[in-house]
């Protein structure tokens, strides 16, 4: 293991990812919940979209480094 510091996120960036991605959460939880409490609960496409666009801003918070 080495101590060079180039190899690792700066916690800056680790940081605006997490907040991203609580932000991101709380609105897709708000949007089900809405949905739902509209009587249109999600229904299997809904739900692949949402975990497909998850993933993808997973991949390039990811590939920021």
């Amino acid at each position: 293991m080495s101590s060079d510091r180039t190899d690792r996120a700066p916690l800056g960036v680790l940081m605006l990812g997490a907040v991203l991605g609580a932000l991101v959460g709380a609105w897709i939880a708000r949007e089900l919940w809405l949905q739902n409490q509209a009587g249109r609960p999600l229904n299997a496409r809904q739900g692949l979209r949402i975990a497909w666009v998850v993933l993808k801003a997973m991949r390039q918070l990811t590939n920021l480094g």
